[in-house]
């Protein structure tokens, strides 16, 4: 794992230079899961302009999600900063999942296969199948 996803990863465990505090439906008013303005801002486009338009660096931003519950927050998160997530945890809330992709501006879709649960990219896929993106020669 590259050395900058360890150091983020490390900085969420020890509550370390956290700049946005999610609140979610089972949070009380001052309360809510830590994050970093930087892992969100490179997830999503939407929250990019969320996280630059604070006025101030040093700015606590709060995000509030009041329609979802901590746990499905935290399974985000967790894609965000790890990279995985135990998808058999949301495997009866994947239209949720799905929604709170959508809320953030994620390009991400849990998607159910049969018996398994795949996490994509939205903008790849068409329902059925997997896009193919042309790569430009270099």
């Amino acid at each position: 794992m590259p050395p900058f996803a360890t150091g983020l990863q490390e900085l969420l465990c020890e509550g370390s230079f956290l700049d946005v505090r999610i609140s979610c439906s089972d949070h009380s008013p001052s309360d809510g899961l830590g994050s970093h303005k930087v892992v969100l801002a490179g997830a999503s486009t939407g929250l990019l302009g969320d996280c630059l338009d604070t006025g101030e660096e040093e700015d606590m931003i709060c995000i509030l999600l009041p329609d979802y519950p901590s746990s499905l927050v935290a399974s985000v998160l967790s894609i965000l900063y790890y990279g995985e997530v135990w998808l058999s945890q949301l495997s009866t809330q994947i239209d949720t999942v799905n929604s709170l992709f959508n809320s953030l501006g994620l390009d991400m879709l849990v998607v159910s296969t049969g018996t398994d649960l795949k996490l994509v990219k939205k903008s790849l896929y068409t329902g059925d199948s997997f896009r193919s993106v042309k790569k430009e020669p270099k």
